[in-house]
């Protein structure tokens, strides 16, 4: 929808008007018309007026004539802002679903990893300075109808003084391609100096807020800090300001040539003809003095190409995926799952899984442990299809996981990982978007929320619609305790909705040993006939799990029960011990 091709980049941003609603794109080009047409028709209307005058004709109509197109000029510029933001927030908002579609259709988050990609999407969705493609579009009308208007009185100055048009046409253009390279890169200074000023507001907060507060004061740094801090807004002031200087100067030069050519063509006029031609000339000439003037539409325009240019290359990198299969509630009991022989590494980096082979049967809870760095999230990674193994496949009831569709897959999983999503929504949509086709099941929410005793979480004046967020009229703020209780309860919603594998990626890992079994062993009771993978560095946790498999060097070292693994002489064992052994000389 937003390619380039066939298109010149210079007029691709006025393409993009086909994506608003008919009669809003009739109304935008009707005005711009219009915009187009008025300085040359007040020129010739003031011309008319004073040529009547001077002759003792009838004025009444030449100066209604004037009148009313002054007043239109008047109104169409207070009538056409709305229209203009009304196409800016049309197109800016199919262009910000185009782009998350983009990045989000890939099967997994392999992509996100690539520095390159990561650039284009963040250059694709910026709107520093309001430069999005929807006002590059509308900016892009706006000069249209500017230099429409300049090229129309330049026509008039050649009815009386042709050579002096011609030359003013010339100059004006080489002014206004002069001016308009001169001003942007300006403006690419003052883009560049926002990084600048993104130090400067850092060092600011550090010496106003509470972030650091207390290390600034007890280290003495408060000093060091506030240089800091004026350093970096003295050299963003210090890098603007010189390049304005110079810009001003050379935006200025080449109009200079152009002010002759117009004094030329005046003198040659006021010699020949009557007050009426002189009039209409005067005003002509600043008519056209528009082709050579640059407004901030220019800049607008020249920037806002840039988000397209990136979403073009994003999709060189990025082909759209097809589109995935309508959500349909899972059937049967939860799959069983099987790892054969699955080895991974991420990019070029060592292997971080060497031949994983693993059984999950249907209804099992099997707990995944090792030491860091073992490759237990990966595992659970590959198994959610966020990465493709390198060698091996996952299966399914038999089948390879890369051949399900992966939305189909994934709408069978209920998640819960150590930085589980703390979404600035009211507690009831933090809950239920563990499945949102059931979003509105009243009854399963309320359920699962007295499963965690979520009522106490929130006033009760606002109840369940409270944001979870100080930023939000009426909100709250949660601590760590009781977050990890709504994102245990979404994946209980989840589970309870129909989802058949539950993973547990050390969601508790900042709680005690005592407090960590304490929450698995409530939400495995709980969700007891879905599939569990329970991943933990804690071994004392799990010990409740079907089985164990311990990871060590990229493969299953152990699998057995917890009965079965502390018996033997092996790493669990050994582990266990450790980790058990601070506990013991406690109590000795």
């Amino acid at each position: 929808m937003f390619s380039s091709s066939g298109l010149r980049r210079s007029v691709r941003p006025l393409a993009l008007l086909g994506l608003v609603p008919v009669r809003v794109r009739i109304i935008a080009i009707a005005m711009g018309v219009v915009e187009s047409c008025l300085p040359p028709a007040v020129a010739f209307s003031f011309g008319s007026l004073v040529e009547r005058s001077s002759t003792g004709g009838p004025l009444v109509v030449a100066a209604a004539t004037l009148v009313a197109l002054l007043a239109v000029q008047q109104l169409s510029e207070i009538a056409i802002a709305p229209i203009r933001e009304r196409v800016a927030r049309e197109i800016d908002g199919r262009f910000r679903r185009s782009v998350g579609a983009l990045a989000l259709s890939p099967v997994g988050v392999s992509h996100l990893d690539d520095p390159v990609v990561a650039d284009l999407i963040g250059r694709a969705t910026s709107e520093v300075n309001g430069f999005t493609p929807g006002r590059a579009s509308a900016a892009q009308v706006v000069v249209i109808s500017q230099v429409a208007a300049a090229l129309g009185c330049l026509v008039l100055l050649s009815f009386r003084a042709p050579l002096a048009a011609l030359a003013m046409l010339v100059l004006l253009v080489l002014a206004r391609v002069s001016t308009t390279r001169v001003l942007v890169r300006l403006n690419d200074v003052v883009v560049r100096a926002g990084a600048l000023a993104g130090r400067a507001d850092y060092w600011r907060r550090l010496a106003t807020g509470i972030e650091g507060a207390k290390e600034v004061r007890v280290f003495g740094l408060a000093e060091w800090v506030v240089d800091r801090w004026r350093d970096r807004h003295t050299d963003r002031v210090r890098t603007v300001s010189r390049a304005r200087a110079r810009a001003l100067v050379l935006a200025w030069l080449p109009l200079a040539p152009v002010g002759a050519a117009a004094l030329v063509g005046l003198l040659a006029v006021v010699g020949v003809a009557e007050p009426g031609p002189v009039a209409q000339h005067v005003m002509a000439v600043f008519g056209a003095l528009g082709l050579g003037a640059v407004s901030w539409d220019v800049f607008v325009l020249a920037h806002g190409r840039a988000p397209l240019d990136a979403y073009d290359r994003l999709r060189t990198v990025l082909p759209p995926a097809p589109a995935p299969e309508p959500f349909a509630p899972p059937t049967g009991g939860p799959p069983s799952i099987r790892f054969e022989d699955v080895a991974f590494a991420y990019g070029d980096g060592d292997p971080v899984l060497s031949g994983i082979t693993l059984d999950v049967a249907p209804g099992e809870v099997v707990a995944v442990v090792g030491v860091n760095g073992a490759g237990k999230s990966t595992c659970v990674k590959l198994l959610q299809r966020l990465y493709e193994p390198d060698r091996g496949r996952i299966t399914v009831d038999g089948v390879d996981l890369r051949d399900l569709d992966a939305r189909a897959w994934r709408d069978r999983i209920a998640f819960v990982g150590q930085d589980f999503a703390r979404l600035d929504l009211s507690l009831r949509d933090n809950v239920t978007l563990g499945a949102p086709e059931r979003r509105h099941d009243d009854e399963l929410f309320e359920a699962v929320a007295a499963e965690f005793d979520l009522a106490d979480l929130v006033p009760a004046d606002t109840g369940w619609d409270t944001p979870l967020s100080r930023g939000r009229t009426g909100g709250t703020d949660l601590s760590g305790g009781q977050w990890q209780r709504v994102a245990l309860a979404r994946a209980l919603f989840a589970v309870r909705a129909g989802r058949q594998v539950l993973v547990l990626d050390e969601p508790t890992a900042h709680l005690d040993a005592d407090a960590e079994f304490a929450v698995f062993h409530q939400v495995v009771t709980a969700m007891r006939g879905a599939s569990i993978i329970l991943v933990s560095h804690r071994l004392a946790t799990v010990r409740f799990a079907d089985r164990i498999a311990v990871f060590r060097d990229g493969v299953v070292s152990e699998l057995g029960s917890h009965s079965d693994l502390i018996a033997s002489p092996a790493d669990y064992a050994r582990m266990f011990d450790v980790q058990a052994s601070p506990f013991a000389e406690d109590l000795s």
